[in-house]
């Protein structure tokens, strides 16, 4: 069939029983475990992945397309693994999304209703039909200490005097006694970008919501590349009885886009390196050329 992104086959999670009884063919229908590409409000799964025949993976949540990831093959092993307290509307759910080993995607979301825990399984395609195997389903039942973070569109990329970019954080357990501090600090000096807020704590209050922290450029006076880079350290620290004790995390690297536009060159018309191609730009243009039509070896060229 043409329609390769929707020839596919995945499983969802965050089902109700009677959504679960309910859920038919994910084109015509118009409550589906997974969603329709280009089709937005079809799909009833909290979280729902797949891989498709355009190659393909995707990760919809209630019907929407979160993010479209290319791993190059129409087959394959699909793992999530999920991190939750309980199975009530509106908790906390971290999701772990591999491909054949391979982690591809980290996602937050919350259960839209209490007792959702039916699985879906779909696919759709024409002719051969979809096979699935080697289904499994485990769980671990203690309360294991994980600090997730999610990038927008698994990046994070801002731009002097402009965009800003989102870090989330999360936990998977209650810290109890111990709260969990984590500092968020640019490891350049000067900073080339800021952090707010610089710190968030989770507590036993708290612990069970994620927090946003907004990245932002420093919009410095410096002409540096068209796009540069700086990482961003993430310090951990809590009590020494906490799980998360010596919890480390990885640097998160930032791509600045430079506004300064000089700073990868300037356009052959902006004779007065003012970064704007404009009339004063053609009187000065017009200037040399009028000083240079008299015959004199050092008056530039201008003819073609």
């Amino acid at each position: 069939a043409d329609d390769q992104a929707n020839r596919f086959g995945g499983f969802g999670v965050g089902n109700t029983l009677a959504e679960a009884q309910a859920a038919q063919d994910s084109y015509d229908d118009d409550a589906p475990f997974r969603g329709v590409v280009g089709q937005a409000d079809k799909g009833i799964s909290d979280l729902f992945v797949d891989l498709a025949l355009d190659q393909n993976l995707r990760i919809w949540n209630n019907g929407h397309v979160v993010n479209t990831i290319n791993v190059g093959a129409a087959s394959g092993t699909i793992k999530v693994e999920f991190f939750l307290s309980d199975f009530n509307a509106g908790s906390l759910v971290i999701a772990l999304v591999y491909f054949n080993g391979v982690q591809r995607d980290t996602r937050s979301f919350t259960w839209d209703h209490t007792g959702a825990n039916y699985l879906g399984i779909s696919g759709r395609t024409a002719g051969a039909g979809v096979f699935l195997d080697n289904l499994q389903i485990g769980t671990v039942t203690q309360e294991a200490a994980h600090i997730f973070l999610t990038e927008t569109d698994g990046t994070t990329v801002v731009r002097e005097g402009g965009r800003t970019d989102e870090l989330i954080l999360s936990i998977t357990s209650n810290p109890l006694a111990d709260p969990v501090t984590i500092d968020i600090a640019d490891n350049l000096d000067p900073n080339q970008v800021t952090v707010t807020p610089p710190r968030v704590v989770f507590d036993s209050d708290n612990w069970m919501n994620a927090q946003t922290v907004t990245v932002a450029a420093v919009d410095d006076d410096d002409m540096e590349r068209a796009v540069h880079d700086t990482t961003l350290g993430l310090a951990v620290a809590t009590g020494p009885d906490s799980p998360y004790y010596d919890y480390t995390m990885a640097d998160v690297a930032v791509g600045i886009e430079e506004n300064d536009c000089g700073a990868w060159g300037f356009n052959p018309a902006d004779l007065n390196l003012d970064c704007q191609v404009n009339l004063a730009d053609y009187a000065l243009f017009a200037r040399e050329w009028i000083e240079c039509s008299r015959p004199d070896p050092e008056c530039q060229d201008f003819r073609p």
